[in-house]
């Protein structure tokens, strides 16, 4: 080189180490570049035939097909020929590096960066096909495989989503069906709607699908209309209470008046033409939504708490009522003055007696009193007779005269413990 004109046309040092430099990128960079467009080639070719090989499937194992592969008359054709085609022939100043081979034809563009220094010799690229590049294009096939696979599972899964949702929309609708039909109750059990479905295609068609049983369905109709009739009912209960409190406070009796009364008695249309009146539907839950199929619920469920308390007040009354006639027959016996005897009468004592502090004229009317008086003295007769000696003669036996004394004795206990819940002072006339 350092007879070249070329070499002594620069004279600089670094200049030529510079140019030497910038010439072997550019070298290199045809190398790489002819490498990767030759690796790119043959890679296809190999693809080609290994895809044209029907046997290879998704489940294709590379141990086994290897020494299949590697005997292949085609691929063994190209091995050969790969081996062949390796060399890039020398640059001329007037055309474009080729490589040699079979008919490989490579992008003119793929010198351009050598612009027009030219090479003297050969290049060689070293690169023959090997058991690798089989390996990749076997693997390539296998994955485009498994790609279409999972396509083809995805759109199955998709394809039986749609029909499960379809036939779940079905039995959803039957459930509907049967809720309007008033067959599904807010108590229903499964026992009370299987024997209804258990031939309906229906109901056959989700069983061992995917997703919600045909029982977790069920139950989430069951508590669905629970939830609405309960809600719906507070609407109603919310409505009745706030328009009774603010009525008493501000309105008129017939605005009063014209409010439902929710008792064991009130009938379903009577609930009905109510939610339709002025007085509910211009109040603030006027506006709110009921179906129709828990309006009977509603009113089951109103008249079931009424009863209970119907029932409750009842035991109430009742038992202030006994206290009222313990309290009347322990006043009339005992506290007045002057006090009863067996001769009297109701129509003489009954001023006096209907004018006792704190007589219980809630639970205890004048009838009622009357009756009272005439037990009164009555037992006091039985006691003025049960008191007489007897006549000469006259048997008295053990029994009844112990039971007599008894009988004393627990009206005496009585007494005692009436006088401790009561004042001692008698009432007057």
């Amino acid at each position: 080189m350092a007879d070249n004109q070329s070499y002594l046309a620069v004279s600089d040092a670094d200049e030529r180490a510079f140019l030497f430099n910038q010439y072997m990128d550019k070298y290199h960079k045809i190398i790489d570049d002819a490498r990767a467009h030759r690796h790119k080639f043959y890679a296809a070719e190999l693809y080609k035939i290994i895809n044209s090989i029907e046997d290879i499937s998704v489940r294709s194992k590379w141990d086994d097909w290897k020494p299949i592969l590697i005997d292949h008359p085609k691929i063994a054709k190209l091995i050969s020929e790969s081996e062949l085609n390796n060399t890039i022939e020398p640059k001329q100043a007037d055309k474009d590096a080729t490589l040699t081979g079979i008919g490989t034809t490579y992008n003119p563009d793929l010198y351009q960066s050598m612009g027009d220094i030219p090479f003297d010799r050969k290049i060689e690229l070293n690169e023959p096909l090997g058991i690798i590049d089989i390996l990749e294009a076997f693997q390539r096939k296998i994955i485009n495989f498994e790609k279409e696979y999972i396509v083809e599972i995805k759109n199955q899964k998709k394809i039986e989503a749609r029909a499960e949702r379809k036939y779940r929309d079905a039995y959803k609708v039957m459930l509907n069906g049967h809720l309007l039909a008033s067959n599904i109750t807010p108590v229903s059990t499964w026992q009370d709607l299987y024997p209804l479905i258990k031939d309906d295609r229906r109901y056959l068609n989700i069983l061992g699908r995917q997703g919600s049983t045909p029982l977790e369905l069920f139950w989430d109709q069951v508590e669905d209309l629970n939830d609405k009739v309960y809600s719906q009912r507070k609407i109603i209960e919310d409505h009745l209470r706030g328009i009774s409190s603010y009525l008493k406070q501000n309105g008129t009796e017939e605005q009063l008046y014209n409010i439902l009364k929710i008792n064991s008695s009130t009938t379903i249309e009577q609930l009905e033409n109510y939610l339709k009146s002025d007085i509910f539907t211009q109040s603030t839950q006027g506006k709110s939504h009921f179906d129709s199929y828990t309006i009977p619920y509603i009113h089951e469920q109103l008249l079931i708490k009424a009863k209970r308390r119907e029932d409750e007040e009842k035991r109430r009354f009742q038992k202030n009522k006994r206290k009222a006639i313990e309290y009347l027959t322990y006043v009339m016996s005992k506290k007045l003055d002057p006090p009863l005897y067996f001769g009297s009468l109701w129509d003489n004592e009954k001023d006096r007696i209907l004018k006792v502090p704190n007589f219980p004229s809630e639970y205890i009317n004048e009838k009622d009193c009357k009756i009272l008086f005439e037990n009164v003295v009555a037992s006091m007769k039985k006691s003025k007779s049960a008191s007489t000696s007897p006549e000469p003669g006259e048997y008295i036996s053990p029994k009844k005269d112990d039971e007599s004394r008894n009988s004393s004795s627990c009206g005496e206990d009585e007494d005692e413990d009436l006088d401790k819940l009561y004042p001692n002072k008698k009432h007057k006339n």
